[in-house]
């Protein structure tokens, strides 16, 4: 069994989230100078920020793609056009595909993957000391609030018409109402934890999946909600 960091670590999950992560916000468009004294509209993209999380330089970035320091300043800060060479140049050397480097309305942030949940009947989840979770491994993703959201590594293929075993799901621990259809993690109080769809009336807890081993689950012992889930996340 889990001993009390275990389970008091769901409970104080968002408040930590909420003191060892920040908000990241995306920059602005700006205006700039071109030889002719004409002045353009920069193209936002993600390669600056791509490149720095990387650790390269621009220098070491123009040595991958063949180019040059100068052409990789330019197109970072959208004085050069991104077009599709360019992108399959620098989505080989930045090891992304290449549609991460265009711009996205939202930032790109990071989410502490705390450990993984089951997708099968409430099983033990993994032990994670809350002093630690601000040296969890960290998942990149576009569109959430990472003030409010971890990631799990699903086990089990109950869900895997959802979410396929070996997959990341974002969990919003600040999603805590049930509504009829969504998908959420659950706990009991003893620290054990499932991912599943909820349905109410009467109030059960369903895989979606193409295994017929997996049953529904009526809770006999009461339940707490970690929170809902939001995204899943996986390779292809």
């Amino acid at each position: 069994m889990c001993d009390n960091h275990c389970s008091n670590f769901i409970m104080e999950t968002k408040f930590l989230i909420l003191k060892l992560t920040s908000t990241k916000k995306f920059p602005k468009s700006t205006t700039t100078q071109v030889s002719n004294d004409e002045t353009f509209r920069l193209m936002e993209n993600n390669i600056r920020a791509i490149r720095k999380r990387r650790g390269l330089t621009q220098e070491q970035v123009a040595e991958l793609t063949g180019g040059t320091k100068g052409q990789i300043s330019k197109l970072e800060n959208g004085g050069l056009q991104l077009g599709m060479n360019w992108m399959e140049k620098l989505a080989r050397a930045l090891d992304v595909e290449p549609f991460e480097l265009i711009a996205s309305k939202s930032p790109i942030v990071r989410v502490p993957l705390i450990g993984w949940v089951s997708a099968g009947q409430l099983a033990m989840t993994h032990e994670v000391d809350i002093n630690d979770l601000a040296d969890c491994p960290q998942i990149e993703c576009h569109g959430v609030d990472e003030r409010r959201c971890i990631a799990l590594e699903v086990k089990g293929d109950s869900m895997n018409l959802v979410a396929a075993e070996g997959s990341t799901i974002i969990v919003d621990v600040s999603q805590k109402d049930m509504s009829d259809g969504k998908y959420y993690v659950v706990a009991t109080n003893g620290g054990e934890a499932t991912f599943k769809r909820f349905r109410a009336s009467p109030n059960r807890l369903e895989p979606v999946s193409t295994n017929p081993v997996h049953e529904i689950i009526f809770p006999q012992t009461e339940l707490r909600v970690i929170g809902r889930v939001i995204r899943v996340m996986q390779d292809l």
